[in-house]
């Protein structure tokens, strides 16, 4: 989804505003509040606390109050339908990342980068997320079968020989009671390294064992220059994974994995973290 591109040089409404100029800036409220797929609720708090402070006449307060009072309606609204979906499951379902446009929009307002607060206040509103870290291999797939190639530094090998991994059936059940529910997003945090062609056949393999709705954005893989337990602690990158791709641990819920200092260390969280088999290594 590219609107921003699409409309850069049609913004013509963006330069006029009936009664004030409280709203006015080359890239609007209404601008990030399409582009990033917020409902009516979320862009309504949004724009008073966007516009707060700048409307000629109104007490700064005023904005304040009827932001919290939309905030209620939406709080009031996620715990007491079940079929809600927070704005981060939307957007990660259609592949957005809310940041560049949050970034762009306080530059907006302010004339100076997002300080990363500001933004992720805009980020989270009513983004009530409840995020399952799964790990991948001997979780879901049984992988022991190519352990041997890693440990004799023959990464590409270990990697290409994920084609021939088979499902755990067990972790597989487990995975689907979670694939496209509504208020949770599943995150596969893998230590598999990246790679346009890993990345493709992983996905592939989540496809096929949990299921088609699963994005590129819920994969979080190992970036060539973390590649590796000698680059960093499995325990350490998956915490590092979760925050690099803007989400909080504290919303983690529950985790899945197979290498107990990866369940230790979601357990010392507060997180219910189930682990899944012997350690292979």
């Amino acid at each position: 989804m590219n609107t921003t591109d699409r409309r850069t040089d049609d913004r013509r409404v963006n330069d006029r505003q009936v009664g004030g100029t409280h709203y006015r800036s080359t890239y609007q409220h209404w601008d990030v509040a399409t582009d990033t797929l917020m409902r009516h609720l979320e862009g309504a708090a949004t724009k008073y606390l966007a516009r707060f402070g700048n409307k000629v006449g109104e007490p700064a307060s005023k904005d304040l109050e009827k932001a919290a009072h939309y905030i209620e309606k939406l709080i009031d609204v996620a715990k007491f339908n079940l079929d809600f979906e927070p704005l981060s499951v939307i957007q990660v379902r259609a592949e957005i990342d809310p940041k560049p446009y949050m970034d762009r929009f306080i530059m907006g307002l302010t004339g100076a980068p997002a300080a990363e607060d500001n933004v992720a206040v805009l980020r989270t509103l009513g983004s009530w997320s409840t995020f399952v870290v799964c790990d991948i291999d001997n979780c879901l797939v049984d992988s022991l079968h190519r352990t041997s190639h890693y440990f004799n530094g023959d990464r590409e090998k270990y990697m290409a020989a994920a084609k021939d991994d088979r499902v755990i059936p067990q972790g597989q059940f487990i995975y689907r009671a979670f694939y496209d529910r509504p208020g949770i997003v599943q995150l596969f945090v893998t230590s598999r390294g990246d790679s346009p062609v890993y990345r493709e056949l992983t996905l592939r393999q989540l496809h096929d064992f949990v299921g088609p709705k699963v994005t590129t954005n819920q994969l979080l893989m190992r970036p060539p220059e973390l590649y590796g337990l000698e680059k960093m602690s499995d325990e350490a990158y998956k915490q590092w994974a979760v925050t690099n791709a803007g989400y909080d641990l504290n919303d983690v819920w529950m985790a899945f994995d197979d290498r107990k200092p990866v369940v230790d260390m979601w357990r010392a969280r507060g997180v219910v973290c189930y682990h899944t088999a012997v350690d292979a290594y």
